[in-house]
């Protein structure tokens, strides 16, 4: 009877142990099946209404060019070439100052800026103002790139109408900002050429003249008030 019993007790513990290795390895089976499962879940691909979302969010992040922009830009570029060509030693305001320095109380009649204008037989940035008083004609350039001048005097004994053509300076916007308004009205490609400040019709306006090639225009400025007045354009020819 022991043996019998004995025998029975060892193979009852042999299907237990063989029953316990079987759920570890079915566990182990399951836990694999479970976490390539969960690898499926993450790698899988994006569905259409994912890659919709990013070709918007692609799409909205894309800047375009409006033309307000474009506009923008064009006329920052004329402020540029503007500013380049004004790009001197002296301003209008310090042309002014010289002549009157030179001639207290004198009238001027006459005052113009060139890009390339004479100035001891070499072109450069010229001022040319004229005017007069009682006791002759004056004449002053001034080379506006390195600040040198040449004056002119034609004396006269008796000079009685010389405040008949006196342009009021004190009245007027500066040259530099009359021919800010102006690039706003010239040609793309245009270049600034001449200044000039003239009375028209009894107006009193700044010219100022642009060039490109044979082709030129000449915008008006009120000078009193800086307002654009109209612009006249033709060739050299």
């Amino acid at each position: 009877m022991k043996k019998i019993w004995t025998l029975i007790m060892g193979t009852a513990a042999l299907l237990a142990v063989s029953g316990c290795a079987n759920n570890d390895a079915n566990g182990g089976s399951n836990n694999s099946s479970a976490s390539s499962s969960a690898a499926s879940v993450s790698q899988a691909p994006s569905t259409d209404d994912d890659q919709e979302s990013t070709a918007v969010t692609s799409s909205t992040s894309t800047s375009t060019a409006t033309p307000e922009t474009a506009s923008s830009t064009s006329a920052a570029d004329g402020a540029g070439t503007v500013a380049e060509a004004l790009n001197q030693k002296v301003d209008f305001k310090q042309a002014v100052a010289k002549f009157q320095e030179l001639h207290p109380g004198a009238a001027i009649h006459d005052l113009e800026w060139e890009a390339e204008g004479m100035y001891q037989d070499q072109k450069t940035k010229r001022f040319k103002i004229e005017g007069e008083d009682a006791k002759g004609e004056y004449e002053l350039t001034i080379d506006a790139v390195v600040n040198t001048s040449h004056d002119h005097t034609d004396h006269e004994d008796d000079n009685d109408d010389w405040q008949e053509d006196q342009l009021p300076i004190d009245e007027v916007v500066t040259m530099e900002a009359a021919v800010q308004e102006a690039a706003k009205h010239a040609s793309e490609g245009y270049r600034l050429k001449k200044i000039e400040l003239d009375e028209d019709d009894g107006h009193l306006i700044w010219s100022v003249k642009f060039n490109q090639d044979r082709q030129w225009q000449d915008v008006k400025i009120d000078a009193k008030t800086g307002d654009y007045l109209r612009t006249a354009a033709g060739d050299d020819d």
